[in-house]
């Protein structure tokens, strides 16, 4: 920020104080993570009323596990694992039912809730500084609890007998469902992370105006997935940089809810799906469940790396431009 660099005794006692605020209540976390999973499958094109209460059931129950095993000391990878356990016994209920569409949106949204993103952002903007050793934890951390998620969504739906198909495609939805369930999606994470509420307002803002950019740009001209994350990380960016520093919002927190919808999960998890499928197969089917892993690992990265260079550029920049000031 421009100003002298904090002591270590000072750094030691803001990471006391961050530790001992309180965490969201219980009753508030568990219906905005079954919220939260509700209006990613909007976004995603859920066309069911039936597969939104499912879904909302998965995601609450999901966060009344991680609540209910962390007060029993377990560790945050066992409670993400029992969580998307919960999504993937729900999937696969909806399978069983026929209540679910080719992407499987009842298991892969409650799960889609758990993707650890600020660790990933935070991660990236550790190496963006040099500071490799701390960026590389964090990633390698941040990549362990999604294969965490994954597992516990593949064991959950093979319980039922069902997979997450390899390949298929969302359906698409009009400008405003698109925004209306961005911005909304968006105020749930302050919930989850346990953020200071007046993040809610930024958040749902950066959100819509975020994913307004990004529907005209994939609809309207045409641009990849990766492209488009791109330009709509950089304008959540360049809104919530200013903002995190002048009220002393989480960066990481406030631009993960704003595009979280955009995070490729479902990708990570199809391919581990994938992957786990390979080995029961042969010849022709085997190459083509080999290449759309491949395919969905590479638009998966291509994202990921996309949606860091948006959201570190303007970051990077606007601290330079403060640091000189």
């Amino acid at each position: 920020y421009g100003k002298r660099a904090p002591t270590a005794v000072g750094l030691r006692a803001a990471v006391d104080e961050a530790a001992a605020m309180p965490a969201s209540p219980t009753w508030l976390f568990c219906p905005a993570a079954g919220a939260g999973a509700v209006l990613l499958a909007l976004i995603f094109g859920l066309a069911h009323l039936h597969s939104g209460v499912l879904i909302f059931a998965a995601g609450a129950l999901g966060g009344l596990a991680r609540r209910l095993l962390g007060g029993r000391g377990a560790s945050l990878t066992t409670q993400i694992a029992a969580a998307s356990l919960i999504g993937g016994l729900a999937g696969g209920l909806s399978v069983h039912l026929g209540w679910t569409s080719a992407a499987r949106l009842v298991a892969v949204c409650p799960a889609m809730v758990l993707v650890p993103g600020p660790q990933v952002l935070n991660g990236c903007l550790d190496i963006a500084r040099r500071r490799h050793d701390l960026g590389l934890a964090r990633l390698a951390d941040a990549a362990l609890t999604i294969l965490a998620i994954a597992g516990g969504l593949v064991a959950g739906m093979a319980a039922w007998g069902a997979s997450l198909p390899v390949s298929a495609s969302f359906l698409s939805v009009p400008l405003w469902v698109d925004v209306l369930g961005a911005g909304l999606v968006a105020c749930c994470y302050p919930v989850y992370f346990s953020m200071p509420y007046r993040t809610v307002p930024w958040a749902l803002l950066a959100g819509g105006l975020g994913h307004a950019l990004h529907w005209v740009a994939v609809s309207r001209w045409g641009w990849g997935g990766p492209a488009a994350s791109m330009a709509t990380c950089a304008l959540v960016s360049a809104i919530l940089t200013p903002v995190s520093r002048r009220f002393r919002i989480p960066f990481a927190g406030a631009g993960f809810a704003a595009v979280v919808a955009l995070v490729p999960g479902v990708y990570l998890f199809r391919a581990t799906a994938g992957l786990l499928a390979l080995p029961g197969m042969s010849g022709a089917t085997a190459s083509a469940e080999l290449l759309a892993v491949a395919q969905d690992l590479t638009t998966a990265g291509l994202t990921v790396l996309g949606m860091a260079i948006g959201l570190l550029a303007p970051y990077h920049l606007m601290s330079r431009g403060v640091g000189r000031g």
